[in-house]
């Protein structure tokens, strides 16, 4: 069965999650009669009225909070149920997740700490551990940890998964490449680890590259990532309009998905075909209305067809977003310079 991950050298595994509702004053107090109106979660308390010394109960009451994003009962149902049983790593590692749901890195970090070392043995609390690691940039205990789970077990593709990442971002290119061959060796349906050796080998050997990325569609034709991967390839490589029907591909299979547009949009801009680079710049704006690139190429484009007052109000829009983004800066100057010579200003 083919794997992907999420790629944290693309998305930096950003620690967020949306608003936190708390609906208890005191997450320590026991809340075995909290009615709530939601009957996943008033059923659960009735059954914990009845059994409040079953652990089980609060952890599945936590989940029902957390999808409630009611993060301080969640928290405070699993500090319950540790304290009955604390021998259950699924509860660390739940009670970890919250944390981080809660914006408290540092106590997920702790929880996860104290469960690896609790459970030696138990590899995928210590990949957690590792990977929230490497997210807080803590990189020589996360090389640690990942040497460790590799000498329990050289067949781990996950650990050499995370151990190229982590390699890459340390920039030991030769290491990362060694680790993510590694893991298609162990797994051949990883994706994620062919797109990374895809762009690890582009500038050194072009044609390997592309064999990886090749590879990582035949696994999972439809990933965006891999074909994105490929489009930005063939983009550099000067096979521009290979790379617009990749663009276009992702388009049809997910029509939001924003780094598509802003690809294709510079590739029309280079071709001078502006209408067809307005067009996805418009898509982009619409689509993630806070990215300052959306506005600056779409003020860009208006910029090299000459309309200078349209161009001025998207550029300056994208300085709202980003006021130190330079290059909106210095066109900016250059439409002003423009207008003030055309008399319009």
């Amino acid at each position: 069965m083919k794997k992907t991950y999420f790629l944290l050298f693309f998305l930096g595994l950003t620690l967020f999650f949306t608003s936190c509702k708390n609906t208890s004053k005191d997450s320590t107090e026991e809340s075995t009669t909290l009615v709530t109106g939601n009957p996943a979660v008033d059923q659960l308390s009735k059954a914990i009225k009845s059994s409040p010394g079953n652990p089980e109960l609060y952890y599945e009451r936590s989940i029902a909070f957390a999808n409630m994003e009611a993060y301080d009962n969640a928290i405070g149902d699993m500090q319950r149920a540790m304290k009955i049983d604390s021998l259950q790593p699924k509860y660390y590692a739940h009670l970890s997740d919250l944390f981080l749901n809660y914006f408290r890195s540092k106590q997920a970090l702790a929880t996860l700490q104290v469960a690896s070392e609790r459970f030696p043995q138990n590899i995928p609390i210590r990949l957690k551990y590792s990977e929230l690691l490497i997210t807080l940039n803590q990189n020589q205990k996360a090389v640690q940890v990942l040497s460790n789970i590799m000498e329990q077990d050289n067949q781990n593709a996950d650990a050499f998964f995370l151990m190229g990442l982590l390699m890459q971002s340390m920039g030991d290119v030769e290491k990362a490449k060694k680790a993510l061959k590694e893991v298609v060796s162990i797994d051949p349906e990883i994706t994620d680890a062919y797109i990374l050796l895809g762009e690890l080998y582009e500038k050194e050997d072009p044609k390997l590259a592309l064999q990886y990325l090749e590879n990582a569609l035949t696994v999972d034709p439809q990933n965006i990532n891999a074909i994105h991967s490929k489009a930005f390839f063939l983009q550099n490589n000067d096979r521009v309009p290979e790379a617009l029907d990749l663009y276009r591909e992702i388009n049809i299979l997910d029509p939001n998905y924003a780094p598509a547009f802003l690809n294709a949009g510079i590739l029309y801009i280079e071709l001078k075909e502006y209408e067809k680079a307005y067009e996805q710049f418009n898509i982009l704006v619409g689509i993630a209305p806070t990215d300052h690139l959306g506005y600056f190429y779409r003020g860009y484009t208006l910029y090299l067809q000459d309309k200078l007052e349209d161009a001025k109000k998207d550029v300056e829009q994208s300085l709202v977003y980003d006021p130190d983004f330079k290059k909106a800066t210095d066109i900016l100057k250059d439409i002003n310079i423009e207008l003030k010579r055309k008399n319009i200003q």
